[in-house]
């Protein structure tokens, strides 16, 4: 019988932590801009969302349904967070007490920003799916070097359309 214990030798295990290293070094990077492109995904897709509930409820009803940012800032109009609602009294305002709420989406995380280049902070659905003004705005997230985005294209019609995911026109 052989007693001789068997394992790894010091060298070898050296080895492979160097290796670990090199393979980690290589991957942090690579997972945090996937992460990254996630979440401007994610974005983009909960301000699409917003839209597309607006006009499919307004056209159910058949009648006006509104979405609204709800801290509207310079160049980030909706990135404060934006509401898909009724306007019952007709006012032009939300109130809690007389309005119907439908939706309320809360402040974006991380760095991503929603700027309309037109500065419109409300869009306004008619029930055959029409929107009282189109507009471009930019999903950007400004907390990358080379700032990354996408525009969406809203036009008159209702109809949204996304640019692909190499837009880089985020200021």
């Amino acid at each position: 019988m052989n007693s001789k214990i068997r394992g790894f030798t010091l060298i070898e295990l050296m080895l492979t932590v160097i290796v670990a290293a090199i393979l980690l070094s290589v991957a942090i990077p690579s997972f945090r801009t996937f992460i990254q492109n996630n979440q401007l995904t994610t974005a983009t897709n909960q301000f699409v969302t917003a839209l597309n509930l607006t006009r499919s409820e307004a056209v159910k009803r058949g009648r006006s349904v509104r979405i609204s940012a709800l801290s509207p800032s310079g160049s980030n109009e909706w990135g404060g967070g934006f509401m898909v609602w009724i306007d019952e009294n007709g006012d032009g305002t939300y109130d809690a007490s007389d309005d119907q709420q439908l939706r309320r989406w809360d402040a974006l995380d991380g760095n991503m920003t929603v700027d309309s280049n037109n500065g419109r902070t409300l869009f306004i659905y008619d029930g055959d799916g029409v929107v009282n003004a189109g507009d471009t705005v930019d999903v950007c997230d400004s907390g990358r070097s080379g700032e990354t985005g996408r525009r969406l294209a809203i036009d008159v019609t209702g109809r949204i359309s996304i640019s692909d995911d190499s837009y880089s026109g985020c200021s």
